[in-house]
């Protein structure tokens, strides 16, 4: 009986992760970087990395009129949602790690972009790595 349970319980939390997993498609190679940049609905990097414990802050290029809410359904953040625009500068956000990073390293966290009164963008992501150890 025991070891049917924890065999559901297996079975629950890789249908769990093959879904997340599977809803972020990367576009390119990932990049470490403190800021991601929005212009005309695209990121850059679209995969940022950030160490457990840095920030990261998003800003709109000068070029983009629109002020942008970028939403996250798991988030390596204290907030899930935040919004900037070229005129809004975005405060840093200290990079976490969730349970679900920590216990089985699933570290990649999707965001969405919408530009206020738009469609949402294509799907960038956040991607949690170890921070430099401590001396």
């Amino acid at each position: 009986m025991r070891n049917t349970q924890r065999g559901m319980i297996a079975v629950l939390l890789v249908a769990m992760f093959s879904g997340c997993s599977a809803s972020y498609k990367m576009k390119g190679a990932e990049k470490a970087s403190g800021v991601v940049t929005i212009d005309s609905c695209r990121a850059e990097p679209d995969t940022v990395i950030v160490e457990e414990g840095k920030d990261l802050k998003w800003q709109v290029a000068s070029t983009d009129s629109h002020t942008y809410t970028i939403d996250f359904s798991r988030s390596p953040f204290a907030e899930s949602s935040t919004t900037v625009g070229s005129q809004a500068e975005d405060k840093p956000h200290k990079a976490k790690k969730d349970f679900w990073c920590k216990v089985f390293g699933a570290c990649k966290f999707a965001y969405t972009l919408t530009p206020q009164g738009a469609p949402v963008c294509p799907d960038p992501g956040v991607h949690v790595i170890p921070g430099a150890a401590s001396p």
